[in-house]
C-alpha cells in the first residue's frame, strides 16, 4: 500500500452521507451531529482520511490557546487544537490515528509560517489514551485534573519527524 492510495479530503457539504463509528459514543455524536455545523461556522476545518474508496476517520483543527503556569506566572501562547479525532472501529489498530496525528502536526507546522503557532494541542479524559497514544506520539502533559488531560505537542520537533513522514505519506488535500 503506497501514500498514493490515501487521500485527505477537507470536509464540504459534498461528502455528507458518511458511516462512521470509533466505539466512542462522544465522537460518533459529535461527528453525526455536530461537525458540519462547527465546520461551517467557521470554528474548526474537519479533514477526512480515504484508503482509495474507503472512509478510515476524521480529525479536526481550529485555534486555541495553551495555557501554562510556569514558576507561578500564567502564561499563554496560541495553540492549534486538535478537538477531536476518531477511527472507524474496522481500522483501528493499524496505524491510522498515529497518520492523522501526524498530518495534523504537519498541516499546523505549515500554518505556522502565516500565524507564528508553535504549539499544537489536545485535551484527552482517558489517562490510558496518554499513555499509550499520544506520549508516544510526543504529546506533554501542561495540565492534569481528575477528569482531564492537556497535552501539547511543539512544532519546532516536528523538523525532526519531516522527512520521514513526507517520504512515506505524501498526501495531497483535496
Amino acid at each position: 500500500m503506497s501514500s498514493r492510495d490515501f487521500s485527505l479530503k477537507k470536509i464540504t457539504n459534498t461528502i455528507p452521507g458518511l458511516d462512521f463509528d470509533c466505539g466512542d459514543d462522544e465522537i460518533n455524536e459529535y461527528f453525526h451531529s455536530k461537525i458540519y455545523e462547527d465546520e461551517e461556522s467557521g470554528n474548526c476545518m474537519a479533514y477526512f482520511l480515504f484508503l482509495k474508496d474507503d472512509f478510515i476517520g476524521f480529525f479536526t483543527l481550529s485555534n486555541s490557546k495553551l495555557h501554562l503556569s510556569i514558576d507561578g506566572n500564567k502564561k499563554s501562547w496560541p495553540a492549534v487544537l486538535l478537538g477531536q479525532i476518531g477511527v472507524q472501529v474496522e481500522h483501528q489498530r493499524n496505524g491510522y490515528g498515529s497518520l492523522m496525528i501526524l498530518l495534523a502536526k504537519k498541516l499546523s507546522f505549515d500554518l505556522r509560517s502565516c500565524s507564528g503557532c508553535r504549539i499544537l494541542i489536545i485535551k484527552t479524559y482517558k489517562k490510558h489514551l496518554y499513555e499509550s497514544f499520544y506520549e508516544p506520539q510526543g504529546f506533554l502533559p501542561s495540565n492534569e485534573t481528575d477528569s482531564y488531560y492537556d497535552l501539547f505537542y511543539d512544532l519546532n520537533d516536528w523538523v525532526s519527524e519531516k522527512e520521514e513522514v513526507i517520504q512515506n505519506w505524501d498526501l495531497d488535500i483535496i
